[in-house]
């Protein structure tokens, strides 16, 4: 039989296949061809349904909508194949599809609506430079606005992807080997560390944390999070049964980190305890344009501890358990005193 070929009609626009497109294969036996027009044209055609959600904005007045659902549409495949098969038995022509509706899994009705603040923390970098505070901002505003879904894990480095000068970070100190050094991105680990900390403040699980070598002076000992990108990240898991919602701010040299989700009946305190320290020493170094009275820090000394993370949950204003969830062990850092009194030198 002669085909003049084939127009599928749809909402999205028209698809047309010429007669030796149409008979290359399907003529020969086989209906592949048949199956290629198909799923071309229900791609093409598909709408997914949009399931009802909460628009969260962090720096809107109204930081939470509800966002009703919205069904989708897909082609009645069965229906378009018995339609181009009696197009094709007649020599072609144009076949109008049909449609199914695709229901949403969740309506607006489904939707919990009852978000609470579960849980904040707050660190300072008074002390912080120009850059190192630019670097603390931009990494506040990359996390700000992330949604953790229930049973889903949020990545910090995933979110703030890699920090280059590229992407707007500056040179700033940083921890490194046991050491502190100059490197793009100092400050992330400010962000990191207090946003672990409203994490497990909220009762969120860590899938994934990494201490400093060295004791940080924004936090208490075994309650920070550092990060790497590539090599060390936080990863925080969802498992409260709903959504959870991560708000950042800086505000007058502090960071805070707002955490809102269902009610819960628990409150989580954090508990620092030092096991054992081992004490700096101090090298000085004789310096004959200094007074003899004169003394110049080039390298504070910095203890070395060994510390315990605890977490104390709380039900109705009682402990119902208390749980250690990490130990560190923090090097020393030696320090280097410049001095003009030579005897001072010669004792260190």
């Amino acid at each position: 039989a002669y085909c003049d070929g084939l127009t599928v009609v749809g909402e999205k626009g028209a698809y047309t296949f010429s007669y030796p497109e149409i008979t290359s294969e399907f003529f020969g036996g086989a209906a592949k061809r048949l199956d290629d027009i198909i799923k071309t044209v229900a791609e093409s055609e598909f709408v997914p349904a949009l399931d009802a959600y909460i628009r969260f904005d962090p720096d809107a007045k109204k930081e939470f909508t509800p966002v009703k659902e919205r069904a989708g549409k897909a082609i009645d495949r069965e229906k378009l194949k018995d339609d181009i098969l009696t197009a094709l038995s007649v020599g072609g022509g144009s076949v109008k599809l049909e449609y199914k509706t695709v229901a949403p899994q969740k309506y607006l009705k489904d939707l919990d609506t009852d978000i609470v603040l579960r849980a904040k923390f707050t660190t300072s970098f008074l002390s912080s430079g120009e850059e190192r505070s630019h670097n603390v901002q931009t990494a506040c505003a990359a996390v700000s606005g992330s949604v953790i879904d229930s049973g889903e894990e949020f990545s910090f480095n995933g979110r703030v992807g890699k920090r280059t000068e590229e992407r707007g970070y500056k040179s700033a100190k940083v921890i490194s080997d046991g050491n502190f050094t100059e490197g793009v991105g100092g400050g992330v680990c400010q962000v990191s560390t207090t946003l672990y900390n409203a994490a497990i403040l909220s009762g969120l699980t860590i899938a994934e944390y990494h201490p400093h070598t060295l004791s940080v002076g924004y936090v208490e000992n075994s309650f920070d999070a550092m990060v790497s990108y590539g090599t060390s990240d936080l990863r925080i898991r969802n498992d409260t049964g709903a959504p959870v919602y991560i708000k950042g701010v800086v505000e007058n040299k502090t960071i805070t980190f707002l955490i809102y989700g269902k009610k819960s009946v628990y409150v989580y305190e954090r508990l620092s305890k030092t096991i054992n320290s081992q004490k700096a020493t101090v090298k000085y170094e004789y310096d004959p344009l200094l007074d003899e009275n004169e003394y110049v820090v080039v390298t504070p000394p910095k203890d070395g501890v060994e510390s315990e993370g605890y977490l104390i949950t709380k039900k109705n204003g009682e402990i119902i358990k208390t749980e250690r969830i990490r130990t560190d062990s923090y090097r020393s850092v030696e320090g280097h005193i410049q001095t003009g009194r030579k005897s001072d030198a010669d004792q260190g």
